[in-house]
């Protein structure tokens, strides 16, 4: 019976103490959480404005040249000559001059000029190479003359003597005369290392991740990798589900995902001088496991603050049990001698 009692009572002490930390422990978990959460979107958001206008401001001005140069006439009235002056090295030097006053200026890595009749490449430097269907490297401008658009977009590495190959986006501008005839392909190129340069400060200073990410889904541009490798950005994230939600939107979008592989803030916002997205990702994984862990440890607390309640509890009661058994044989012991007393008195006063 007293085992009982003693079960009992060690239960009900437990159990009040596990509830009351339990709720103590899982609102103090979701208040932590909402505040991480709200600190993250916060930042999160305001990192991806502030690369967005960074990217835009970058890519305003080359593209704004290459479509002055597209639009200019007396390049339109000298490219339209060039079949009359193949072998004439002035006017392959007018070019070249008109060409490398643009790169003295504003200072880019690329100046080009490529034609549509001879697949001449002019260069800054003067002329460069014969362009040809036939060439892979070649199909950035015989696979888009039929593009409407005043310009587009690529990745690629700089085939120009002295230029080692080097990763650059350029910006390809459609040159046509009054009639709408294609003549050539007109633009700038910068080297891709600037704007790695660029995410690489946000990514230190703000603990996430940037990435340029084309219509089809290719990654075009992050810290360490270029379009040129031509990876598909979301064969190797956590969230390939987001695929369509990402790239069928063009507003500002933001997602919470959570899986096996981690969980991660995102914001994705449509570059339209680009024509690409841009992904802002920030890995919450480590944070998340932290506050798990927390959540534990305040869990290890429990148990060895109920340990030691029920050892103290059971001492409590146990010390007060055997109080009550000296009390009770006391008691009983008091009562038998003067039942004792009351007996023998009664005999004697019979004897008497």
């Amino acid at each position: 019976m007293k085992r009982n009692i003693l079960l009992r009572t060690n239960f009900l002490v437990c159990f009040v103490i596990v509830l009351g930390f339990f709720f103590s422990a899982l609102m103090g978990y979701r208040a932590s959480q909402g505040v991480f959460r709200k600190d993250v979107e916060q930042v999160t958001d305001l990192t991806s404005d502030g690369i967005y206008h960074q990217i835009d401001s970058v890519f305003v001005k080359p593209i704004h040249i290459s479509l002055t140069m597209a639009n200019d006439t007396l390049l339109r009235e000298l490219l339209a000559g060039e079949s009359a002056n193949l072998d004439n090295g002035a006017y392959t030097l007018q070019i070249q001059n008109y060409l490398n006053a643009y790169q003295e200026k504003y200072g880019y890595e690329s100046v080009f000029l490529a034609s549509a009749e001879t697949g001449r490449y002019y260069h800054y430097n003067g002329l460069d190479r014969i362009l040809t269907p036939d060439e892979p490297e070649d199909q950035w401008f015989f696979g888009n003359t039929d593009r409407t658009e005043d310009y587009f977009i690529v990745l690629d590495n700089d085939q120009v003597d002295q230029a080692d190959n080097a990763v650059t986006v350029f910006i390809n501008a459609f040159l046509r005369d009054r009639d709408g005839r294609l003549l050539g392909m007109v633009g700038v190129g910068l080297r891709v290392e600037h704007m790695q340069a660029l995410f690489r400060s946000y990514e230190d200073a703000y603990d996430l991740r940037v990435y340029l990410v084309s219509g089809g889904g290719t990654l075009e541009l992050s810290t360490d990798r270029t379009g040129y490798e031509g990876t598909d950005f979301f064969q190797d994230r956590s969230y390939p589900e987001l695929r369509s939600d990402i790239l069928d939107a063009r507003e500002r979008r933001s997602f919470w995902h959570g899986s096996d592989q981690g969980s991660c803030y995102l914001v994705t916002e449509f570059v339209p001088n680009l024509n690409w997205f841009l992904i802002v990702e920030k890995d919450t994984t480590a944070i998340e496991k932290e506050l798990t862990g927390q959540l534990l440890q305040e869990g290890a607390v429990i148990l060895v603050v109920i340990a030691l309640v029920l050892a103290v509890t059971t001492s409590v009661i146990r010390s007060y049990d055997r109080q009550l058994l000296r009390m009770a044989a006391s008691q009983e012991d008091s009562h038998r001698s003067m039942f004792q007393k009351a007996t023998e008195q009664l005999y004697e006063n019979i004897y008497e």
